[in-house]
C-alpha cells in the first residue's frame, strides 16, 4: 500500500506512537486485502486505527486547553463519555473524577451546533 499519508498535515500532528498505530492499520488492511480471507470481522484492521483517533482527541482536549494532561491521560479519564452527548448530567456529576466531569462538559459544548 502506498503511505503517501505519512507526508500529510494530519499524520505529522500525532505523536510517534499514533503514527505507529496508523502504519500498523494501513499494513494490515494491505495485508488483507491481498490475501482475501474472507473474514466476518474486519475489527483488527480497525482496532488500531481507533486506538490512534483517541490519543488524537486527547491531543486536541488538552491542546485547546480543554482539559489538562493529568485528567485526559490519567487512570479515570474515558474519552467515550466526553464525546456522549446523550449522558444524563445526573450521571456525569456521580464520576469518580470530577475533572472529567468538567472536560466532558467542555467537549459537549465544543460540539454543540450553533443556535441559529
Amino acid at each position: 500500500m502506498d503511505h503517501n499519508y505519512v507526508d500529510q498535515e494530519w499524520f505529522l500532528y500525532l505523536t510517534h506512537p499514533m503514527q505507529d498505530l496508523v502504519v500498523q492499520a494501513f499494513g494490515l488492511l494491505s495485508r488483507e486485502k491481498e490475501q482475501n480471507n474472507g473474514y466476518h470481522d474486519y475489527s483488527f484492521v480497525v482496532f488500531p486505527l481507533a486506538k490512534a483517533y483517541e490519543g488524537f482527541l486527547k491531543k486536541v482536549l488538552v491542546e485547546m486547553g480543554l482539559s489538562d494532561k493529568e485528567t485526559v491521560y490519567g487512570r479515570h479519564f474515558r474519552i467515550g463519555k466526553s464525546l456522549n452527548p446523550d449522558l444524563p448530567k445526573n450521571t456525569m456529576s456521580r464520576h469518580r473524577d470530577r475533572r472529567q466531569t468538567r472536560t466532558t462538559h467542555c467537549f459537549q459544548n465544543l460540539l454543540k451546533p450553533p443556535h441559529k
